[in-house]
């Protein structure tokens, strides 16, 4: 059995443009081998930033001005200190820092071991973003076995359903692979079909490139460049579509935003929590502060 690896330190504060946004690292690695994935290989296995410095550091951030924490890392929630994992990091912030200031996660997985990180999100509404990067990478459960993602379609679809009930307006956003070797036409609508039932506020979609010495570089079957790019296409249509759909369903509620700049017409541009942009005349808003606005499209 691998023995376990010691937390890290950074020894290290950052500063950023703006003040408006803290990117605190608070974990290094992945050990999930995703059959297309050289992060393994270059970054190693997984390992945590100490949580006394995690929790010292965004201490910092919010006493420096900073209105939002966005915490990041490789696969954040493979977090663990101790015992303590990202479920745990996320309540004692939220309990622990005062003051006007919101935590972002940057990315997630969608396990059946993260159910309680959604109750963790959802019990401190006033801190923590309606905002979930749920990276899918197919919506076949054949190619996803193939990829060695470690969830069904069925599972995901249920993670997903639990964070928009715990989290009514949660922006679910994700990533999506076409061209994947040995995807088939009949594959590629499967994805299709199940990610128009995802309604995502948000979607990337990447065309497969060959890695090499990752297992998927060695795969028969790979798909054509011309067919990934008419893929792509069609996936991208459909995650604008969605998005557009997002936005259509928050016309007219009250978001709390954060107005991080101003342009040269005079307008202040920002993010709600659940990451849609806003703008407003820069002198009917404060800069760098929570603030609730209308939102308007």
């Amino acid at each position: 059995m691998d023995e376990p690896v010691a937390p890290f330190r950074e020894k290290a504060f950052g500063r950023f443009p703006f003040r408006s946004r803290a990117f605190i690292k608070i974990q290094e690695g992945c050990n999930n081998f995703c059959s297309y994935c050289i992060v393994p290989y270059a970054r190693g296995r997984e390992r945590s930033r100490a949580l006394d410095e995690v929790l010292a550091d965004c201490r910092q951030a919010v006493a420096a001005g900073f209105p939002e924490l966005v915490l990041t890392g490789v696969n954040t929630c493979a977090y663990e200190d101790d015992g303590r994992g990202l479920n745990d990091l996320v309540d004692l912030l939220c309990r622990e820092i005062p003051g006007s200031w919101r935590l972002r996660l940057s990315s997630t997985e969608p396990s059946p071991d993260n159910f309680g990180l959604l109750e963790t999100m959802a019990r401190h509404p006033e801190r923590v973003c309606r905002f979930l990067h749920l990276a899918l990478q197919h919506g076949s459960d054949r190619i996803l076995r193939a990829m060695n993602r470690r969830y069904t379609t069925q599972e995901y679809a249920a993670f997903a359903a639990a964070a928009r009930r715990l989290m009514p307006d949660i922006h679910l956003g994700s990533d999506v692979i076409v061209g994947f070797p040995g995807e088939t036409e009949a594959d590629f609508e499967q994805s299709c079909a199940f990610i128009r039932t995802m309604q995502f506020a948000n979607l990337h979609v990447f065309s497969y490139s060959r890695r090499a010495g990752t297992p998927a570089a060695e795969m028969s079957g790979q798909v054509p460049e011309a067919v990934k790019k008419e893929r792509h296409r069609v996936l991208e249509a459909l995650g604008e579509s969605m998005a557009a759909a997002f936005r259509q369903s928050q016309l007219g509620k009250i978001l709390p935003v954060i107005f991080e700049t101003i342009d040269g017409r005079g307008i202040a541009h920002g993010w709600s929590d659940n990451y849609l942009a806003v703008s407003r005349p820069a002198r009917e808003v404060e800069l760098r502060r929570i603030v609730p606005v209308e939102y308007r499209g």
